[in-house]
């Protein structure tokens, strides 16, 4: 994991979204290690 990664726990509301339920982001099963695998090697 890099220094960009973040954990669920880490998902807090900001200034630019009103809520944490819209996007950017890909909602993952945490159990689910090949999407995870896929996703991070796709960014890298």
């Amino acid at each position: 994991m890099g220094k960009n990664s973040v954990i669920a726990s880490d998902i807090r509301e900001s200034d630019g979204h009103s809520s944490i339920e819209e996007g950017p982001y890909i909602p993952l099963d945490v159990m689910d290690t090949d999407a995870i695998s896929a996703i991070c090697k796709e960014r890298e």
